[in-house]
């Protein structure tokens, strides 16, 4: 099983960069003993179409292009649902179940379009509040590995 992180915009080198780096390095070492074979993020760069809807469909496209063939794809949006840290891993159990690979995206400043998000298995929200990309980011990386430790039974995530 695959798991992309795919992502519109670079963060570039910094503290969040490393946070990144450090939770999906978790999450490969975390990953191996539940048959999950490869765990990275993939990004591009934010469309320069002057029109917003435009530009939410440019990145839409490069997207779901990034992610790979078959996979369950889970959007994060404004709109989405609120899951707790186990119903995520859920999501990623049922995958792994089937024999799909996954992958999160996460839109540029304007959110996801329209095709994305009524082709994405699940929409999901990281709450009310908003917060900067790049912290975006190294929430989705936390909780990939998180939810592999939840599957793994390891005292990582604790209620």
């Amino acid at each position: 099983m695959r798991v992309v992180l795919g992502a519109i915009g670079r963060i570039g080198a910094g503290p969040e960069s490393s946070l990144v780096d450090h939770y999906l390095e978790r999450a490969r070492k975390a990953g191996r003993g539940l048959g999950i074979t490869k765990v990275e993020v993939i990004d591009r760069g934010e469309s320069r179409h002057a029109e917003t809807d435009r530009r939410k469909a440019e990145e839409a496209a490069i997207l779901l292009a990034l992610a790979p063939a078959g996979a369950l794809l889970v959007a994060f949006d404004e709109h989405g649902a609120t899951p707790d840290s186990p119903a995520f891993a859920g999501l990623v159990d049922r995958a792994r179940s089937a024999g799909r690979d996954v992958a999160f995206l996460l839109g540029g400043p304007d959110g996801h379009g329209p095709d994305l998000l009524a082709r994405a298995d699940h929409v999901v929200a990281m709450g009310r509040m908003t917060f900067p990309h790049a912290l975006a980011r190294v929430m989705v990386a936390e909780q990939i590995y998180r939810s592999f430790t939840i599957l793994a039974r390891h005292p990582y995530h604790r209620v």
